[in-house]
């Protein structure tokens, strides 16, 4: 009889999207470090090299609040020179996706799993994804991104003729390290940008993952081909292996939509379906913030879960 090892989960949240070259050197050494051979198969990194990651630019959105600190999105008109970027500005932190990682963590184990601990801060690496194998529950909080097509007909033209070329370039998430991408610098040598288009997810390894969570903006959007449906981050990471994926349809912000993730889990882990577990996580976030004068679909009701 063949006896198939339980999949783990890997969290992923609050990246350290400034992180210096000699800090991501550091960290990378340490991923590359082999690690002691396990007694059963599990989703631990593997020591191989990442592919090469595609550069992209990312464009402005509408959103309802100047305050970008507060939302899990990020966006440039163009791409700024080494003299015009602060790479501690331009892609703000997100202190709620710490607490999302690990509130969730605790909470795997309070139910039996065996999870890793999140990779936070200067560990939420790209390439901590792009190494990670058929995990369980794959749980992504950080800025997105969606380049539209109009956003792209008056962007750089050394991104926008790209991403107008391939779709799936057009989308996808920051990671640590990603604000030098942004802000024009060079790449560290022998490392990902920290930018990781939908192209790049539709290439990881989530063969038998029953859940992807993109806890971040817009990352249900996607460029739309007449004939060929929709191309994004749910097309790339179902594409990838997933079967649920967890995404958004609009602006998300950082405090609400860690209260959601911990309520969707709570009822998830509870023996709730995804579906229903996601409805009940909604309806308990409104009827809190109800009472706080918000009970507004902004806050509550962004995401939507596409799979079984």
């Amino acid at each position: 009889m063949r006896f198939n090892p339980p999949l783990r989960p890997l969290l992923i949240g609050n990246p350290k999207f400034n992180l210096p070259e000699d800090e991501l050197r550091r960290t990378l050494a340490e991923l590359n470090r082999p690690a002691p051979k396990p007694e059963l198969p599990n989703t631990d990194l593997a020591q191989s090299d990442p592919p090469e990651s595609a550069q992209v630019i990312v464009a402005s959105a509408n959103v309802p609040d100047s305050s970008w600190s507060t939302h899990r999105l990020r966006g440039l008109t163009r791409s700024a020179s080494a003299g015009d970027c602060a790479e501690s500005e331009v892609l703000p932190a997100l202190p709620g996706t710490q607490a999302e990682v690990k509130d969730i963590y605790s909470m795997l184990q309070g139910n039996g799993w065996s999870a890793a601990p999140p990779y936070t801060d200067g560990r939420a690496l790209e390439e901590v994804v792009k190494r990670v194998h058929h995990p369980r529950v794959l749980h992504i909080a950080t800025h997105g991104f969606f380049l539209s097509d109009q956003a792209t007909q008056t962007g750089p033209k050394d991104v926008t003729a790209t991403a107008m070329e391939d779709p799936m370039l057009s989308s996808g998430l920051f990671f640590a390290g990603a604000a030098r991408s942004v802000c024009g610098l060079p790449t560290a040598a022998n490392a990902d940008d920290g930018i990781l288009t939908a192209y790049e997810a539709s290439m990881l390894d989530l063969e038998g993952t029953e859940l992807v969570v993109l806890s971040a903006c817009n990352t249900g959007l996607g460029t739309n081909r007449s004939g060929e449906g929709v191309f994004g981050l749910r097309r790339a990471f179902q594409e990838a292996g997933a079967g649920s994926v967890l995404i958004s349809m609009w602006q998300v912000p950082d405090e609400e939509t860690t209260r959601l993730m911990t309520l969707f889990y709570e009822n998830w882990l509870a023996g709730k379906n995804k579906h229903e577990a996601l409805r009940i996580a909604q309806r308990k976030l409104r009827d809190e913030l109800k009472t706080e004068g918000r009970d507004s679909p902004f806050y509550w009701g962004a995401f939507v879960l596409v799979g079984p």
